[in-house]
């Protein structure tokens, strides 16, 4: 007995197990589809990637002691400095000069400005000043604004010294790049001249946030001018790692190389932040206590240094997965660490996400056509934990951003579609008569009650008929069991054949039928009875050694609310006129009431 119900349940498993893993995959490819050019979801997975974020926190090991990245120092002009050293655009371009001549004495990789210097000085000896110590300090990079009119303004065409000086720093001619989207811009904001001459290296300090605002990725490469120019934190690492601009390559969609470094982005040319953590992840000195030489110049020994701003005055607080208000300057900070530590943010490519999908809607399929609903319930609230969790840590562990949305989606929607075929499937069990594939008299009782409901409210008629194969007792006597099941399955076929589709077939018992004709007057169900009739009556069937077999049907008619203005009465109108056409010949209609 226990091996019989081993053997049951291991059908059963096998038999929805296989249907619902098939749901499961077709049900993942539909969503797919209907999901593909809906960028809401793409909204929703950015927000999960924000979460992720905050539930790392601090990629740090031991970020309670709030310990700081030392490798990359921020001099920060801070409030502090402002109050101390006045309003920001008041401040002589000298003290910057001494600031890199201090920190120079201590051999930093390279010293990088997130501050703008477009515009000459009043006074040509503080440009001057801040010139010269950038050409002495050898690793200086210095920012500028690329961008990109809404009215489409072209850059001026003559040849400027701005011009000519700005292609010294750019990477390559944009046409080697051919069907490339990376942003094309059209106008600039470069430094002033002298800077430019002396500079070490230049890059655009452009943040762009994505459409909610937050900002997740940067510009590695952008076009101007039919070149390539690079970002302050490309520049930057570049200079670091003491690579030339023709080693450089770049190939749209997937890396930007610099020596043995694979740097991933997109299409667009940009690469995900992998934030190291909240704002001040980093060591942050004022701007003042390096004006006044406070700190010991060993301290700047092989790192790198950014001079930029935390103050809210200056507006350079874009909003970041961590905060509202990140300082913009840590932002280059935190992706000039992800280059040079090769730490980066890495999606799952579209083919393994597609994958991934269809793995766990045939998973979900398998489990909700499987298990019982409160079991299965379970079990897909288990898949999606598990999933959750894995991706948390491929996001932890392996810098792996592995999609939620759209799976978890999918496991929801293939649960409900799985769900629908097993409704669909067991309401065919329950309901459904296996030998002559029509519905039972369970459904039938059920479906003539809501049809006279229907009837009753929108004042309409109904027909039923009683139908019975005559002589049917001796036509299994004579040619067997399986030959009368034949003709069953052939006459049920008739049946559903011959009505209309909103009518509905039920086997009553035995080799009884009864068919329910909505919205039908006797007159109309005597016609379609008598066709019923002609059509088995020229029917040959056979038996399984291809013996002809013949037989008629007779066929009783009741119409609501004519004959009977409830079930039990109509259904005992249509018998009665069942009993009629036998006792008067067989092979006949007759409708209750009288003889058409």
């Amino acid at each position: 007995m226990k091996f019989i119900k081993l053997k049951f349940g291991l059908k059963y498993l096998t038999n929805y197990g296989i249907a619902g893993i098939g749901l499961g995959c077709i049900a993942s490819i539909v969503l797919i589809f209907i999901t593909a050019n809906i960028y809401l979801f793409e909204d929703f997975e950015l927000k999960t990637l924000d979460l992720r974020f905050r539930l790392r926190g601090s990629i740090h090991s031991n970020p309670d002691k709030n310990a700081v990245f030392e490798d990359i120092i921020i001099i920060d002009i801070d409030d502090a400095s402002l109050r101390n050293l006045g309003r920001f655009q008041q401040w002589p371009r000298s003290y910057h000069a001494e600031i890199i001549d201090y920190i120079k004495k201590g051999n930093p990789k390279a010293i990088g400005f997130d501050i703008f210097f477009i515009e000459e000085d009043k006074s040509y000896q503080e440009d001057f000043k801040l010139s010269q110590a950038t050409l002495k300090a050898k690793n200086v990079v210095h920012s500028m604004v690329l961008s990109k009119s809404k009215d489409d303004l072209r850059s001026i065409k003559s040849e400027t010294q701005k011009e000519k000086l700005l292609l010294r720093y750019a990477y390559d001619l944009a046409k080697n790049y051919k069907n490339h989207n990376i942003h094309k811009c059209n106008i600039s904001s470069v430094p002033i001249v002298s800077l430019l001459e002396n500079s070490k290296g230049l890059g655009y300090a452009s943040i762009t946030p994505d459409n909610d605002g937050i900002v997740r990725n940067v510009p590695l490469v952008m076009e101007y001018n039919g070149y390539m120019y690079p970002s302050l934190a490309l520049e930057i690492a570049r200079i670091s790692l003491g690579a030339k601009k023709e080693e450089i390559k770049i190939l749209p969609g997937r890396y930007v190389k610099i020596k043995n470094t694979n740097i991933p982005i997109n299409k667009e040319g940009r690469m995900l932040i992998n934030y190291v953590g909240p704002e001040y992840s980093y060591r942050y000195i004022p701007y003042q206590v390096i004006l006044r030489k406070d700190i010991p110049v060993d301290f700047f020994r092989d790192k790198i240094i950014l001079i930029g701003a935390s103050a809210p005055g200056l507006y350079d607080l874009p909003s970041t997965p961590f905060s509202p208000v990140y300082p913009g300057v840590e932002v280059h900070a935190n992706a000039i660490y992800n280059i040079l530590n090769k730490n980066f943010i890495i999606p799952l490519n579209q083919r393994a996400t597609l994958g991934v999908v269809i793995f766990l809607g045939a998973l979900t399929g398998f489990f909700s056509s499987s298990l019982r609903l409160i079991n299965s319930i379970f079990g897909v609230l288990m898949i999606m934990l598990s999933y959750f969790i894995i991706s948390v840590y491929f996001f932890e562990v392996k810098n792996t951003w592995v999609a939620i949305i759209q799976p978890t989606l999918n496991i929801l929607f293939c649960y409900l579609v799985a769900w629908i075929y097993r409704y669909v499937s067991i309401e065919q069990q329950v309901f459904s008569d296996q030998l002559t594939k029509t519905y039972n008299r369970r459904y039938f009782d059920i479906k003539i009650e809501k049809e006279i409901n229907a009837a009753s409210w929108f004042h309409s008629p109904l027909s039923i008929m009683m139908l019975d194969i005559d002589f049917f007792k001796q036509l299994n006597d004579a040619y067997g069991h399986l030959a009368g099941d034949k003709v069953l399955e052939e006459v049920s076929f008739i049946l559903k054949s011959t009505i209309r589709l909103k009518d509905t077939v039920a086997r009553y018992g035995g080799e009884e039928f009864v068919i329910i004709l909505p919205k039908c007057e006797s007159e109309q169900a005597y016609v379609i009875a008598d066709r019923i009739r002609r059509n088995i009556a020229e029917k040959q069937f056979y038996d399984k050694f291809g013996t002809s077999i013949r037989t008629t049907i007779s066929i009783g008619v009741a119409t609501y609310p004519i004959n009977a203005l409830n079930k039990r009465d109509l259904v005992l109108e249509a018998d009665q006129a069942l009993y009629q056409a036998k006792d008067n010949g067989r092979n006949m209609v007759m409708v209750a009431g009288k003889l058409l």
